[in-house]
């Protein structure tokens, strides 16, 4: 399992890299007037949190921790258990409404939402995979 959630950290953080580096580009214009880099950016995020979105299904699957039903019932029956803070926890179901928006309202998506979400909310998706791999490495 440790091999697993190695694996998914390492892809998470290089969907975490790519949409900071579509973000950072330089350009005479701002990220939040060019289209391109913001499609190129919320993909990456897409990726992450659909990422740990499905790493979270896998625990609570692997450690028989119940059935959920959403998303964010993973996050929270993580939380319930004792694998990630309940903080975290909020933390990762507001990035899963993120991810709603961003898939159906990509295009009315105020790209100032979009750049704060790379530039302060994404390590919350490494802290996942970091906080799984501190609680259950002797578990799974």
């Amino acid at each position: 399992m440790d091999e697993f959630l190695f694996a998914k950290r390492s892809r998470l953080e290089l969907c975490v890299q790519r949409a900071r580096g579509c973000a950072a580009l330089p350009s005479v214009l701002p990220f939040e007037q060019v289209e391109t880099r913001q499609d190129a950016a919320g993909l990456s995020v897409l990726r992450a949190i659909e990422l740990a979105t499905g790493l979270a299904n896998h625990v609570v699957h692997t450690l028989k921790l119940g059935a959920t039903q959403t998303s964010s019932d993973s996050f929270e029956t993580l939380a319930r258990d004792g694998v990630i803070s309940g903080d975290l926890a909020r933390e990762l179901q507001s990035l899963v409404a993120f991810k709603d928006l961003l898939i159906r309202h990509h295009s009315e998506l105020d790209p100032k939402l979009l750049h704060t979400v790379i530039k302060s909310k994404l390590d919350h998706l490494i802290e996942l995979v970091d906080a799984i791999l501190d609680q259950t490495c002797t578990s799974i």
